[in-house]
């Protein structure tokens, strides 16, 4: 049996599902009848209906009645106190890390040019002691996410694999995890736990967002336009403030230089904190009002509704698709807002160099599509002063939190008007 390949190449990736439905024609095929494998008839399918089963996902598939809260909601003056309820809510606070995630999953405006192009995705790390819940916040965005793709530092062929294909005898590629969650996100736990050969592949992946390969006899490049959205630990299990990021893990500067947002997520002891904590965790187990069957399984009934205010997790999914389908912001080169972030880069650039820290001009890409990704949540196509002033607490936070105790105190000290806006997280 023979396929068009203009059915499937221009619609479907690697590992997608698609319904097919077409006309059997049968046609001579001397070749068959030659070798004594059938009557010197084959059948020949022509193109009819076609519908890949991802269009669903991509599609919001959103009723009137959601398109009118979807609509209303991104009205509401208190929307961010209700979205990052809505983020991963059996996590107590954490609300730097839940903001990073927000934006991440949002995402900013991809921009193509004729000679380059500049990616929209934003990279996460999180680095943390265990108990931190990181790996809950990855698995929240992997159910959440439109497209998604999970897997760890320790997987085989993260970026993409060979293989001896058994039928045809001939060495065969196989596309890794970036590969197959292109226009997606890409969750990778463990990722201090990658191969120094993974950890050169994925710079470019997430740089250039394409990944080039030679081997085998095989040289081809394959898209990779995803957001990274990973989680580390710390070298020995335990964060060390006394010592930078770039100290506390094992992996290399360029790598982490990628990365748009660094939360840095320690595991400190304060008494009326773990209480609030302990507190919270003991209520959401009594919430769950866990009931055994006969069998001794547990059924935990689906409580999941208005304790963020109608913000669901279905309805958020649907948000960001709704977000994505609908809204392209971009920030204006001519308004005022613009030398906000020439200001910050400049103060903050050369009070680092007093101090001999680095700070790339990578950050200022990195607020502008944070400042995008805050506009895309309130479903807005262009990027107003108070975008901009989320971007700048998200990015100046994560660059505090990265440094050493005694550097923070400095940073915040230096730059404490740039903190000062009004509660963001909150």
């Amino acid at each position: 049996m023979y396929s068009d390949a203009s059915i499937t190449k221009s619609t479907c990736r690697p590992r997608e599902d698609a319904d097919l439905s077409s006309d059997d024609n049968n046609v001579d095929d001397s070749n068959l009848n030659e070798t004594g494998d059938g009557d010197g008839e084959s059948a020949i399918r022509q193109p009819g209906k076609k519908r890949k089963v991802e269009e669903e996902i991509k599609s919001a598939n959103c009723t009137e009645e959601e398109l009118k809260k979807i609509r209303k909601l991104s009205k509401d003056p208190t929307l961010m106190k209700k979205l990052l309820a809505a983020i991963a809510p059996k996590v107590y606070g954490q609300y730097h890390a839940k903001m990073a995630l927000a934006m991440s999953l949002f995402g900013g405006t991809e921009k193509v040019q004729p000679s380059q192009r500049f990616r929209g995705d934003i990279h996460l790390l999180f680095l943390g002691d265990s108990g931190t819940a990181k790996s809950q916040l990855l698995k929240f965005a992997e159910k959440t996410a439109p497209r998604s793709i999970y897997t760890t530092g320790t997987s085989v062929g993260l970026p993409s694999s060979f293989y001896m294909n058994p039928v045809w005898g001939k060495w065969t590629l196989e596309g890794g995890a970036l590969v197959l969650a292109d226009r997606g996100v890409c969750l990778i736990d463990e990722f201090d736990k990658m191969n120094l050969h993974d950890q050169l592949d994925i710079l470019g992946v997430m740089d250039q967002q394409c990944l080039s390969i030679g081997m085998a006899g095989i040289v081809t490049t394959r898209q990779a336009r995803c957001a990274v959205i990973a989680a580390a630990n710390p070298i020995g299990g335990r964060y060390d403030p006394s010592r930078s990021l770039y100290d506390n893990v094992e992996l290399h500067a360029r790598i982490l230089d990628n990365f748009d947002i660094l939360c840095v997520l320690p595991d400190t002891v304060d008494p009326m904190m773990d209480g609030k904590v302990a507190d919270f965790v003991v209520s959401s187990q009594m919430k769950s009002n866990i009931n055994l069957d006969g069998n001794g399984h547990g059924q935990v009934p689906s409580t999941e509704a208005d304790d963020n205010d109608g913000f669901t997790q279905d309805l958020l999914r649907k948000y960001i698709i709704y977000s994505k389908q609908s809204c392209d912001p971009h920030l204006n080169p001519e308004q005022a807002e613009v030398s906000k972030i020439v200001d910050f880069y400049r103060q903050l650039r050369s009070h680092c160099n007093k101090i001999r820290i680095p700070f790339s001009l990578r950050h200022i890409h990195s607020i502008i599509h944070m400042s995008e990704a805050h506009a895309r949540m309130h479903l807005r196509d262009h990027v107003r002063d108070d975008d901009i002033d989320a971007a700048i607490v998200t990015s100046l936070e994560s660059f505090i939190q990265s440094q050493k105790f005694g550097i923070q105190r400095s940073l915040r000290k230096e730059f404490g008007e740039y903190l000062q806006v009004p509660s963001l997280f909150l």
